[in-house]
């Protein structure tokens, strides 16, 4: 059960007689609920109190089970005894109370900011216009903060490092042209936060304390409590477990109880899923009237040894195929097309491009070549253009142009990549550097030797912590691309590359 109420300013929190209205969860779900936007309270800021059912006797508010529906009663007939009837009372004196001694900083929980009347989008598909420009954000990898990094509670408390990256992000969100949808592309959370030294060692504890933590921070709650930001997140490795992949030997497959756990966490606690797990994670949609892939290359991908890394999936045949279908949709061949990759497609790790028998040692795109040569080739022979991979993992931000020519056909396609550095990850030997990768090369495929694949690649670096703005935009000479890189002190120096996508 949830109260809402206009949320008051940060002198005027005692002003109780402000609760709107009551909603009741719609979902199957025990974790997320839907509220129509047209029911939603006309207000800038609305505090959301979640009064708890429980037990009488327990602490707190207590609320009687439902009578049986024995005498064709309905389910709804609740007991009239003298806890019922005072059940309300107490209700509203628990919410009035709340509103008179909690300060901003105790109900910041609950405040969402955003009123639907001032919502707008770019595009109407309604009128039949045709999109002419997106904005979003593109992030991933939050490491968790402990008492030296975290941010206090304190209205203007200074900005703790592991959230500085997210209160950034919010900041700009108030501007004109502010992106409108958060990708988040991996690690939101690090269940081996300590390589297992201090992290708890009960399953449920390890994946429910990481989520709440997470949940906890300023910076989080400052980005994702908004009506006009859409977030869309998929999980990497630190969901479940560092370079988390299958089991090569088919028969210890689903013994992981880390993989189910972490799995499962990631539905309950990003997506608002419980239950059983779904066929599969990825999906697409469309934000603003452009095409969006979230594809999953974690819980697909097959296990590798050194006899058969080569023929490895990094996800599996029906994900690929629609993958495949999706980006040459009639629909979608004039508009820029964005697929989320939590593991970097391009560039290429150097030891990889020294030697295709370093595949193994790549968690990428590039340790799976079969799937890396069968997308390459696929965007080549059907001429897909203005695609756009998404990426993150490897805490470093690049930006990737890519021509793939069949040297027989002379069929072409060009491709953009970008990888978004780290929120937060404060150890260097964590993070990838320019050094670890071939910037600028070219590669034939399927192997070294021989095409008749030919990739040329460019790539420009820029370090530190953060998160990409990208913005994309249609004139009459076509659709034009624009990536920033941002950190806590805003636009990074030389964070900023224009691109062109015809």
């Amino acid at each position: 059960m949830v109260e809402t109420a206009a949320a008051p300013g940060p002198d005027q929190m005692e002003q109780g007689e402000s609760l709107i209205g009551l909603y009741m969860p719609q979902s199957a779900s025990p974790y997320a609920f839907d509220v129509p936007l047209h029911e939603w309270p006309p207000a800038e800021q609305v505090l959301v109190l979640l009064l708890y059912v429980q037990a009488e006797g327990i602490g707190g508010l207590a609320r009687l089970p439902r009578l049986p529906d024995l005498a064709g009663q309905t389910p709804d007939v609740f007991d009239t005894g003298p806890h019922a009837q005072k059940a309300p009372d107490e209700a509203v004196q628990a919410v009035r109370d709340a509103l008179e001694a909690d300060t901003l900083d105790d109900l910041r929980g609950g405040l969402i900011i955003g009123d639907p009347g001032k919502l707008r989008r770019s595009y109407d598909r309604k009128n039949g216009s045709r999109p002419t420009q997106i904005r979003f954000a593109l992030a991933s990898c939050q490491y968790p903060s402990d008492f030296l990094d975290h941010m206090p509670n304190g209205e203007h408390a200074t900005r703790g490092p592991a959230d500085a990256s997210l209160l950034a992000l919010a900041d700009l969100l108030g501007e004109s042209g502010a992106p409108t949808l958060l990708l988040l592309a991996g690690d939101q959370v690090y269940i081996d936060a300590t390589a297992g030294l201090f992290d708890p060692k009960v399953t449920d504890d390890r994946f429910r304390m990481a989520y709440e933590r997470r949940g906890q921070s300023r910076g989080v709650m400052a980005v994702t409590q908004r009506l006009n930001l859409v977030v869309e997140t998929m999980l990497d490795d630190h969901e479940i477990r560092d370079n988390w992949a299958n089991d090569p030997d088919p028969k210890m497959r689903g013994k992981d109880t880390d993989f189910k756990a972490g799995t499962q966490a990631y539905l309950k606690y990003q997506r608002g899923k419980t239950g059983r797990l779904p066929a599969h994670l990825w999906r697409n949609f469309t934000h603003d009237g452009v095409p969006f892939f979230l594809s999953d290359t974690r819980t697909e991908r097959e296990g590798r040894t050194a006899l058969n890394c080569h023929k490895a999936k990094i996800m599996g045949p029906k994900q690929f195929d629609e993958l495949c279908a999706w980006l040459t949709k009639p629909e979608y061949a004039e508009l820029p097309k964005f697929v989320l990759t939590p593991s970097a497609i391009l560039p290429r790790r150097r030891e990889v491009a020294g030697h295709s028998s370093c595949a193994l040692h790549s968690d990428a795109w590039d340790g799976y070549p079969r799937s890396f040569h069968a997308l390459l080739k696929f965007l080549c022979d059907k001429e897909v253009e203005r695609v756009v991979f998404l990426s993150g993992d490897e805490h470093l931000c690049n930006v990737v142009t890519a021509r793939v020519t069949n040297c027989i056909t002379e069929k072409q396609c060009t491709l953009h990549s970008v990888h978004s550095s780290g929120l937060y990850a404060p150890y260097p030997f964590a993070n990838g550097v320019p050094d670890n990768f071939q910037a600028d090369e070219t590669f034939l495929f399927p192997n070294s030797m021989s095409g008749p694949y030919c990739c040329e690649v460019r790539t420009s670096f820029v370090s530190g912590d953060g998160f990409a703005l990208i913005a994309a935009d249609r004139s009459q000479s076509g659709w034009h691309l624009n990536v920033g890189f941002y950190g806590a002190s805003g636009l990074k120096e030389n964070g900023s590359f224009p691109r062109e996508l015809g």
